[in-house]
């Protein structure tokens, strides 16, 4: 409505003084006067033009982050409904190894056991033990709130937690720390937060497995905002946080794989090379954490992941309930 009402202040101001300001400079002259009103319709009809197509650009972005706004929710309530039909899967799934562990265990010490059947024996136990460590990523995942918060400088845990992230980015991709000095403390689970940034890198490997030049960037920093919005938040936001960027150089993300792409099992990877739950993951722990995920990318132009966690001071609650 206000719109509507300030298009029509415009146009009546508009149509009132260009025709006095067209009758004083022809000076009485008729022709002039003529070409003066003809060039004044035409300038008027161009501006109203150009103003309509920002108007129509201005609602389609919005309308476009109202609808990226709603699925980051649905992702997130899917999440939730996945947690808990996972839970129970897990639990029996955990019980079931035990008794193979357990029954693989007592065959291997039984005296009658030869050779070969304990070599047999012992690749159950592995792949027992292989299979329990899955169960307990996926409950790491799952999980409703972290486990062991501890007030940590985000900062010492990525340097501590530096080498391994070079292994999951490998020789062939350059990783970059740009850490600043004496970040404020941030209330952590220690694993789900080396969990989320180990993903982040690898996915960002993955981006540039085709790229001679391929390079990764983790910036650490701490920002104040002040009614800070995006799509991927519920609410303005405002406070102290520290936020990790982690920039890549690769093919970009498509504008409609923005927020498909944090889905529970979507992948853009070949069939059997991803199972999708690597981005789900890092939002499901940055809403435990109280923060959340952006991303800014273009088509060529790398991608951007910016983690944003309240420091220890802040008393901010969860953007989208987890």
């Amino acid at each position: 409505m206000r719109i509507v009402a300030i298009y029509l202040a415009l146009a009546a101001t508009w149509i009132i003084g260009s025709d006095w300001l067209a009758g004083v400079v022809s000076g009485g002259d008729r022709r002039l006067e003529q070409y003066l009103q003809t060039y004044k319709g035409l300038f008027f009809v161009t501006a109203m033009a150009g103003l309509l197509y920002a108007l129509i650009l201005r609602l389609q972005r919005a309308e476009e982050e109202r609808r990226q706004m709603e699925e980051i929710m649905r992702i997130t309530e899917r999440l939730d409904g996945l947690g808990s039909l996972a839970a129970s899967v897990v639990h029996d799934f955990n019980n079931m190894i035990t008794v193979i562990r357990g029954q693989a265990m007592l065959a291997r010490g039984d005296p009658a056991a030869g050779e070969a059947m304990r070599q047999r024996l012992d690749q159950i136990l592995a792949a027992a033990t292989h299979a329990s460590d899955v169960a307990g990523r996926l409950s790491l995942f799952i999980r409703r709130t972290p486990q062991c918060f501890t007030a940590l400088d985000p900062g010492v845990v990525l340097r501590g937690f530096e080498p391994l992230l070079r292994q999951g980015a490998t020789k062939r991709v350059e990783l970059e720390l740009e850490i600043a000095d004496r970040l404020p403390l941030v209330s952590l689970d220690r694993a789900q937060f080396e969990a989320a940034l180990l993903n982040l890198v690898v996915n960002a490997r993955d981006a540039l497995r085709d790229q001679d030049d391929a390079r990764v960037r983790i910036v650490v920093q701490a920002v104040t905002l002040d009614g800070h919005r995006s799509v991927f938040q519920a609410r303005a936001v405002s406070g102290r946080f520290v936020r990790i960027d982690c920039i890549d150089n690769g093919p970009g993300i498509a504008r409609g794989h923005v927020t498909r792409i944090f889905q529970p099992f979507y992948t853009t990877k070949p069939a059997g090379q991803g199972t999708g739950l690597g981005l789900p993951s890092v939002l499901r722990t940055c809403q435990q954490h109280g923060g959340w995920v952006e991303l800014e990318s273009e088509p060529g132009q790398g991608a951007t992941f910016r983690l944003f966690l309240p420091t220890a001071a802040e008393s901010a609650a969860p953007l989208f309930a987890a």
